[in-house]
């Protein structure tokens, strides 16, 4: 398995694979907020989630979190 630090740098550069398995590993908590309010999967809340979830990898800092 891929280390996350990895998987995040290649999706903010550009890597559609990286951030394809990025969401793949986050798809469960997609799903249980977009199941939030019902016992079905909201399609428009999962992909909106989708989307922000999209936006906020190519945002992240990974400097703010490095170990010293």
């Amino acid at each position: 398995m891929e280390n996350m630090r990895t998987l995040i740098n290649l999706a903010k550069s550009d890597n559609e694979q990286a951030m394809i398995n990025l969401i793949k590993q986050f798809e469960p908590l997609l799903i249980k907020l977009a199941t939030k309010y019902s016992n079905r999967i909201d399609e428009d809340c999962y992909q909106e989630l989708s989307v922000k979830f999209i936006l906020a990898v190519s945002k992240f800092d990974l400097n703010k979190f490095e170990r010293k």
